[in-house]
């Protein structure tokens, strides 16, 4: 018979259950134990069956749910296994050992076990591939197909599992009685993570890197002038507002913002809140690297940095490898496959909002039409994504972009009071770190007037002027100031003049060197530079030497670990435009050099 309360077990309650449980003589700790066994039985019971269906190769776990149970049979259902557990602790606690329970605990407990009791069926009584409703003060639905599998109580609280991510179940989302997540499983499983490697070309989280460290580190004051702006605030703020199209002329400093925007927007989302539910993904186009100068690199690396952050998506890559391809992201159907997975991705029911960056459209050079068809498709059905992207003021993307009053476009020029200031802001920078006239005050603020003056909102001639200043005496700076003239493709000009008034063979060197980098499709590690460009071995077997030579190549050229890159689009269109002084003898028989040399 189960004990009663009295005062002396009333007393009790304040006890542990361990100080407790000692107190018992031996008939009612027999009258323990099959409770116990009970309940040990279904807690095995319960694990075994995870250990069967949860499984870290893959996501089919609900498939393998209904093959179990289809053996075992309903009683063994999660839910039935929970609430028997339940209800044997019910019993020991609240009957057999009065007072190891509090009142709020016996509450929750039978409020837990009424919860099971009610909720709907993890699996239908006729196993098979149906859809299944049922409405009552809240809705139900258990479907076995891909997607979202909901196991509602109908009266309110909702838990729900995506088929690729987790699943919870008992009181609520918040403090659950039994949860279990996959998530790990999709980071840690070797087919993700073959999957995941093809997928991957490139890291823009490391590009972003890398072209900040390139052009001499990111200024905070050069960029937040359009965190204030109404447009881009509209942008940000605004579910009607999915598009924005940020153009301006070279030079003016569009990948630099960029790159501060996605400062900014990753405070907001997940890559640097974590608790956060918005992602952002983003990609920094380059026409002087093939890596990244393609539509299939963009939509690469997009992809790659929202499974990233939210492994659960890979579920839309490996469909494609399930279906047989052993590479379904290379050959004549990459893009359709490729595509259709970003598609999914962002249909996906688990997707919260997601912000999708693209800086320098003009310079995808391959597959540009579709992939601004995408974009276009997106950001008319798709209202949990927004895009933003860059571009110069290039007339065949703004009609490919179909802008309409939901999709925005933002002129430089037309803010030019705005990019002046920010190009102001990082002369004064730049000049207060000059080395030889660091200690004179005057002069700097001279050096800064005229800078000013000369550069006209462009980031690109005020960054080629003071980076040619490093290294000038504080006693000639006024007279090579004089000498800049304004204008990205004068100073170029000038650039060149210089190239080619150097002492002995230093021209040639120069000039080889150009039409290397200009011809090639990436970047060039140095000894690769030397070696395609013919320079003499002396000189293409040292990096220190190889690096004189690039150096002396006015500033069209920048090193960064061992690379050498174009320090701008622009230099390199300049250096075609300028195509007699770069290849005299054409440029097919640099090609052919470039190729005997590859040999």
């Amino acid at each position: 018979m189960p004990r009663r309360p009295s005062s002396g077990s009333l007393a009790m309650r304040q006890c542990a259950p361990t100080e407790r449980t000692q107190t018992l003589d031996e008939s009612a700790r027999d009258a323990l134990r099959p409770i116990l066994k009970s309940c040990r039985a279904k807690s095995e019971d319960l694990k075994k069956l995870f250990q069967v269906v949860i499984r870290k190769d893959d996501d089919k776990w609900y498939d393998r749910y209904k093959k179990v149970l289809g053996t075992l049979g309903k009683g063994d259902r999660v839910e039935c296994l929970m609430e028997g557990i339940l209800k044997d602790i019910q019993v020991l606690a609240c009957e057999r050992l009065t007072g190891t329970a509090t009142n709020a605990q016996i509450k929750e407990l039978e409020e837990a076990i009424k919860e099971m009791n009610e909720m709907h069926p993890s699996l239908p009584d006729e196993v098979g591939n149906v859809i299944q409703t049922h409405s009552g003060s809240g809705d139900n639905i258990g479907h076995t197909g891909p997607g979202t599998m909901n196991l509602h109580k109908g009266s309110g609280d909702l838990y729900h599992n995506v088929i690729s991510g987790g699943a919870t179940f008992g009181r609520n989302s918040i403090n659950p009685i039994f949860n279990f997540s996959n998530n790990q499983s999709h980071q840690t499983d070797p087919q993700n993570r073959d999957c995941l490697k093809d997928l991957r070309t490139t890291d823009p989280r490391e590009d972003k890197e890398r072209i900040e460290q390139t052009k001499g580190g990111l200024l905070k004051n050069s960029y937040r002038w359009i965190l204030k702006h109404p447009d881009f605030q509209q942008w940000r703020d605004d579910k009607q507002s999915r598009l924005l199209w940020i153009k301006g002329d070279p030079g003016k400093g569009k990948t630099m913002l960029f790159c501060g925007i996605v400062d900014e927007m990753s405070l907001l989302t997940r890559p640097t809140k974590k608790e956060a539910t918005a992602l952002l993904s983003y990609f920094f186009c380059q026409a002087t690297d093939k890596r990244i100068n393609n539509a299939m690199a963009v939509l690469r690396g997009l992809v790659y940095l929202l499974i990233v952050q939210q492994p659960s998506l890979i579920s839309h890559v490996r469909e494609k490898y399930d279906q047989g391809a052993e590479n379904p992201f290379e050959g004549v159907n990459a893009w359709i496959a490729l595509s259709q997975v970003f598609k999914n991705i962002l249909q996906d029911l688990s997707l919260k909002s997601t912000y999708l960056i693209v800086d320098a459209l003009d310079e995808c050079e391959t597959g540009l039409p579709q992939l601004l068809d995408l974009v276009v498709q997106s950001a008319s059905k798709s209202p949990r994504v927004k895009w933003i992207m860059s571009s110069r003021n290039k007339p065949d993307i703004e009609a490919q972009l179909r802008l309409n009053d939901g999709q925005m476009r933002l002129s430089l020029e037309h803010n030019s009071e705005d990019v002046s200031h920010a190009v102001n802001e990082f002369i004064d920078f730049k000049v207060s770190q000059l080395p030889l006239i660091m200690d004179d005050g005057t002069l700097q603020e001279t050096v800064r007037g005229q800078i000013y003056a000369k550069a006209s909102g462009t980031f690109l001639w005020a960054a080629l002027v003071l980076k040619e200043l490093e290294h000038v005496e504080s006693w000639y700076v006024l007279r090579v100031l004089q000498e800049m003239p304004p204008g990205l493709e004068p100073l170029y000009d000038r650039m060149m003049g210089q190239v080619q008034q150097l002492q002995r063979e230093d021209p040639e060197f120069c000039r080889v060197v150009l039409s290397t980098m200009t011809l090639a499709y990436r970047p060039l590690h140095l000894l690769e530079l030397g070696a395609l460009s013919g320079l003499p071995g002396q000189i293409s077997n040292n990096l220190n030497n190889i690096t004189k030579v690039v150096n002396k190549c006015g500033s069209f050229l920048t090193v960064r670990e061992e690379r050498a890159y174009f320090i701008h689009q622009s230099a390199k269109d300049f250096l075609l435009k300028t195509f007699d002084k770069v290849f005299p003898s054409g440029m097919a028989e640099v090609n052919h050099a470039i190729f005997s040399r590859s040999l």
